[in-house]
């Protein structure tokens, strides 16, 4: 989604906004509050959610929630940003403004509907095929199997330490260090310094 936060309607409480410094006067800006003919208009009352507002990801939420459940969506109930249609056959996954819509190919149609009706409530950019959501790698194999990574973040980490030549290991513990079992008394350490 496009400018997700600008979206909702902001609900009834009245929220008023300094006006940037060299903002014009516009005339009906204020037709709720009016003002002076020779008064110059410095607040505004918001009618739609801006970003930096407090209140803006709840009534993003809330107005996402509201139109997947009008689209016969349900809400997971293991995580409320995941969504599910057609008995489990369509899934589509919220995180912020980014959406990522699954589905098997016998609900190809359904699927087509649901993003026409996304494109027409939001301002959306299909990006086709999954290759990546919120930084994790999507891999599809020829035999339809999916993996995740995250090999590019990976890269990026060791890039900015200067590690890209390091030798890689299977773990990050040295395989021939003996670990043994020591008693809470000898512990030398003060673990409230940590």
């Amino acid at each position: 989604m496009v400018t997700a936060f600008l979206n909702p309607d902001f609900d009834d409480d009245a929220l008023l906004m300094n006006l940037p410094e060299g903002w014009p006067h516009i005339e009906g800006l204020m037709d709720d509050y009016p003002v002076g003919e020779d008064s110059e208009v410095r607040v505004v009352r918001l009618r739609k959610a801006l970003y930096g507002l407090k209140q803006a990801p709840h009534l993003l939420y809330r107005y996402n929630n509201a139109f997947l459940l009008l689209l016969d969506f349900f809400q997971s109930k293991d995580d409320p940003n995941l969504y599910i249609r057609n008995n489990g056959g369509i899934h589509l996954l919220l995180y912020v403004d980014d959406i990522l819509l699954t589905e098997p190919p016998q609900t190809a149609k359904e699927a087509d509907e649901i993003k026409t009706a996304l494109a027409a409530t939001y301002k959306i950019t299909n990006l086709g095929t999954h290759r990546q959501f919120v930084g994790i790698e999507i891999y599809r194999n020829q035999d339809g199997k999916i993996g995740l990574g995250r090999r590019r973040f990976i890269d990026s980490v060791l890039k900015r330490f200067h590690m890209e030549r390091a030798y890689n290991a299977t773990t990050s513990l040295d395989n021939k260090v003996k670990l043994d079992l020591i008693d809470e008394t000898e512990r030398e350490a003060d673990l409230r310094e940590y």
